[in-house]
Formats: C-alpha cells, structure tokens, sequence
C-alpha cells in the first residue's frame, strides 16, 4: 500500500522533501513505495543497479534532456514547504547580489523563484541535488536502517 502523504489534511513533515511514489521500469515492472522508504538494489555486475539510481535523478532535474535508459516512468511526492528559516539556512548563501547561492553546485536563485520551482514541481539547475541522499549499502546497514536476511542465499534485504 502506497500512502499520499500530499492527500492527507495535515502533513508532519515541515521541511521540503521529495519522495519516490512509483518506478515504471521499461519491462513495464512497477515498483510502488511508501513514505521514507528504504530500496536497495542487488544484482550482478552490469545489470542496471547504478543505471537505475542514474535515471531516477535525472528523472528529477527538470532541465536536463538526457532520456531514461531502464525507467519508463517515475513519480514523486513533493511534501512540505519551503521556509526561510530552515530550508534556506540549510542550502543556501545570500550573495552580495541579493540572490540565493546553493551550498552543493553555487547555482543562484531569486526567492520567488525556489518558491515556483517548489510550486510547480520543476526542480532545474542542480536543486534537485537538494533532495537526493545517496547512502551506501554498509553504511545503512551499521545504521540500522536495513537488515541482512539470509543475504548470500536470497540476495534480499529487509527494511526495518
């Protein structure tokens, strides 16, 4: 069951963040996930683990033409709002210019521009990086957020 926290009447998440709804890959195979979940790809070697993850963030950068290789389609849910007071200390610099400098790339923005973007779901010269957390396998597991089941037999992994 896949939950659209964007529906719902109250939402508990105030900072902005984006979250994989559904994956269409291209064998039209759908993936439907829930809110803040954790996926982990496994696979031999040269079977699209990092081709996937590649086309799910260009899927998000609005400004860029470069087609998808193994989805077909990606949606998200874009939960929260933008405030100034925590989203914008956290990724943003104000230039001498007046205008907003991301941290990540040292792209500039007006205000109402993020504001826009943010509205119309279009998320253009590096600002989806704002949202995109890439955790290594390892890394997760020693924190907790997945555990190995029977991995070198089943070769799956369990959120918890």
């Amino acid at each position: 069951m896949c939950m659209n926290l964007e529906d719902s009447e109250t939402t508990l998440i105030q900072k902005p963040q984006v979250f994989l709804k559904n994956i269409t890959f291209n064998d039209d195979t759908k993936l439907s996930l829930n809110y803040n979940s954790v996926i982990v790809f496994t696979g031999a070697n040269n079977s699209g683990k990092s081709q996937v993850l590649r086309d799910v963030e260009t899927g998000l950068d609005s400004s860029t033409s470069f087609p998808s290789i193994v989805i077909k389609n990606i949606e998200y849910d874009f939960l929260g709002n933008i405030d100034e007071t925590t989203f914008f200390r956290e990724h943003f610099n104000m230039n001498p210019r007046g205008y907003y400098e991301t941290f990540e790339t040292g792209n500039t923005f007006e205000k109402s521009t993020l504001h826009n973007c943010w509205q119309n779901r279009t998320l253009y010269r590096g600002l989806h990086l704002l949202f995109i957390k890439r955790l290594s396998t390892i890394r997760a597991f020693f924190m907790g957020k997945i555990k190995n089941t029977d991995f070198f037999q089943k070769r799956y992994w369990i959120h918890t």
